[in-house]
């Protein structure tokens, strides 16, 4: 579900397709505490991670033209949410064999030096 902002008994039901959600910056944002409760329920297998560039930039940067580098600060919302590292998002998402992935480059938000990445990958049947 591109850029998900439904609620939680939605997205059971679309679990029950066996659906995925997409998390935008608009679950970084203060009054998006529905959406946030929604996403913490999501199994983070469940969970994809998006831009919408050049639209939907996340806190800290709301307001401002969106860019892929701004996606750090959807995943660590997403962290935050589930309890977990933001390392652990990233691992739970790159280990996600399933999804075609088309050139991706996963960078250290420490540092912003390049970790992972990957050029044309296919999904594994």
């Amino acid at each position: 579900m591109h850029c998900f902002t439904g609620s939680k008994e939605f997205s059971e039901k679309l679990l029950t397709l066996n659906s995925y959600f997409s998390a935008s910056g608009i679950i970084t944002f203060k009054n998006s505490i529905e959406l946030q409760k929604t996403f913490s329920f999501i199994p983070i297998d469940r969970l994809l991670i998006e831009t919408d560039s050049p639209f939907l930039a996340p806190e800290p940067n709301r307001g401002k033209k969106n860019e892929p580098s701004f996606v750090k600060f959807t995943a660590e919302k997403l962290a935050y949410l589930k309890k977990i590292s933001f390392d652990n998002v990233m691992v739970k998402r790159l280990n996600a064999p399933h999804i075609a992935i088309s050139d991706i480059m996963v960078v250290n938000p420490r540092n912003n030096t390049p970790v992972l990445s990957f050029k044309n990958r296919k999904p594994f049947s």
